[in-house]
């Protein structure tokens, strides 16, 4: 399957501040995501393997700068997830990673941001979720 999707966001102003007005970041999204193949079981139909490729590209109007975003997620067994993404013209961050386990309604997902420079190295962050309400 494809899907396609647009956003404006900032689209609103802001009240001068004290010193010197201040411009919202007016930004343009434009994205797609790619499902190119599923793997089900035979027997009961459950998905042993799910992919999707996605594709963004943004656009700040205020300090003319662009991005591409450009990621691919892979579930398997429905239990382990595993992302891999890329940001192009961040000063900060280009590649990050992850991995995401589900058991029930708990999931624990991690996720790696090789910082380029300015913070002393690269960047974990743990999330666990209860979805059982």
């Amino acid at each position: 399957s494809v899907r396609f999707g647009a956003a404006l966001l900032n689209v609103g102003s802001m009240e001068d501040l004290v010193d010197r007005p201040t411009e919202l970041p007016r930004t343009i999204r434009v994205g797609t995501a790619i499902q190119p193949f599923r793997v089900l079981s035979f027997e009961d139909g459950a998905t042993v393997f799910d992919a999707v490729l996605t594709l963004e590209m943004s656009r700040n109007t205020v300090t003319e700068t662009s991005h591409v975003h450009v990621g691919a997620a892979a579930d398997v067994l429905e239990t382990v997830r595993v992302r891999l993404g890329y940001i192009s013209n961040d000063a900060l961050r280009d590649f990050s990673a992850g991995v995401g386990i589900t058991a029930g309604p708990v999931r624990l997902d991690y996720a790696l941001l090789p910082f380029e420079e300015g913070f002393g190295g690269p960047g974990h962050i743990f999330t666990l979720v209860y979805d059982g309400f």
